[in-house]
């Protein structure tokens, strides 16, 4: 039973997705190379990590995992991805945001594929 709860963090992803591509777009067409190799990082990150995340909440939603912790992982996973984009953007070498943006995403995923898991067994 499906309730949703996965379309609001879809959406927001891809809108993310799409506002980080174009940031890319604009910079290529001005001819702008300062900033770039962050820029491109930064949408390529999330390009490369969100996919399988929102199969994984689009599969705990369809399993009728609780909209509430649905959400909650929509919007810690979507922080994440803020927070990591905001720290590779910033700076290629080591920073706040991107080293726990990276774990709090990756750690979010792991829990989400355990609970998807455990929903799909029971």
């Amino acid at each position: 039973m499906m309730t949703g709860a996965c379309s609001l963090w879809i959406a927001a992803l891809s809108l993310f997705a799409v506002g980080l591509g174009s940031r890319v777009a604009l910079m290529r067409r001005n001819g702008v190379s300062e900033g770039r190799d962050e820029a491109i990082r930064a949408h390529a990150n999330l390009v490369e990590n969100a996919p399988l995340f929102c199969v994984l909440l689009l599969g705990a939603d369809l399993l009728g995992g609780a909209p509430g912790v649905v959400h909650s992982f929509g919007a810690v996973f979507v922080a994440a991805r803020l927070w990591h984009a905001w720290g590779l953007s910033s700076s290629l070498g080591r920073t706040h945001g991107r080293f726990y943006g990276i774990a709090v995403t990756w750690s979010a995923m792991a829990a989400l594929a355990v609970w998807v898991g455990w929903l799909g067994m029971r």
